[in-house]
């Protein structure tokens, strides 16, 4: 969420957290007007044709809630599937943990709390499956028409060593005169995946199959939305707005 837009990435993901850019969307307007999270709430509902023929729809979306945060909330509040974020530095972290419980309890009586989402943790996994060069696990797919600023914005930080009290630490930084939102938007979308929960990512074969034979079928369903697992007391759960 900018200052004076949204940006949105849609992201596949399939077996072995083999991945899929599939669209970066930028929605122009002051995020504190209703009529640009209309618009954002039309990609939510928006369909996607797989190349087999079946139609996908967005299974989770985590939202940043760091900014215009009221507004953020709102929105989520209109979608299961859709969770508000905030993000927290520090390695070792989960790349997604659910709200504890005394959390939902104060927020349950006006918004939806935020999720947190363990920011160096995802550009650690970002940075590993950017090495990947062969297709298959972990490999991630672009577009060929994608536009140059994103991989500029996706790598636009590097892994420092910086001293806190005296120990090294390791952290990310962004390289003076770059933007990271692609960088963000795709810790989003690996952190939405994986609030799906354990069940839904080791169906995810079970899902191919299904949509291979939709579209074999000329079946044009869509395949049905899993929502986000729901927070559970001190637990932790290993797409995404900026």
């Amino acid at each position: 969420v900018q200052v004076d837009r949204l940006e949105a990435l849609v992201w596949g993901g399939g077996v072995g957290e083999e991945s899929w850019v599939i669209e970066w969307l930028q929605i122009d307007g002051d995020p504190g007007q209703d009529e640009v999270w209309a618009e954002l709430a039309k990609v939510v509902k928006r369909s996607w044709r797989h190349e087999g023929g079946a139609t996908l729809r967005i299974a989770a979306m985590a939202v940043d809630a760091r900014y215009n945060s009221d507004k953020v909330h709102a929105f989520c509040e209109q979608f299961e599937h859709v969770i508000p974020t905030t993000g927290k530095e520090g390695r070792g972290r989960p790349i997604i943990t659910s709200p504890g419980a005394m959390k939902r309890k104060r927020s349950q009586a006006h918004r939806r709390p935020s999720w947190s989402v363990g920011v160096d943790s995802g550009k650690d996994k970002v940075a590993a499956m950017l090495r990947v060069k062969e297709k298959g696990p972990q490999y991630v797919h672009f577009p060929e028409d994608l536009d140059e600023v994103f991989f500029d914005q996706l790598t636009a930080e590097k892994l420092v060593t910086v001293y806190v009290h005296g120990r090294p630490v390791r952290k990310w930084k962004v390289i003076p005169g770059r933007r990271n939102e692609g960088l963000d938007l795709t810790v989003l979308n690996l952190a939405a995946q994986a609030s799906l929960g354990s069940a839904v990512t080791n169906a995810l074969a079970e899902i191919v199959q299904r949509v291979q034979a939709k579209g074999q079928q000329g079946d044009a369903a869509s395949e049905p939305v899993a929502s986000p697992a729901p927070p559970r007391t001190r637990r932790m759960l290993s797409r995404g707005v900026e």
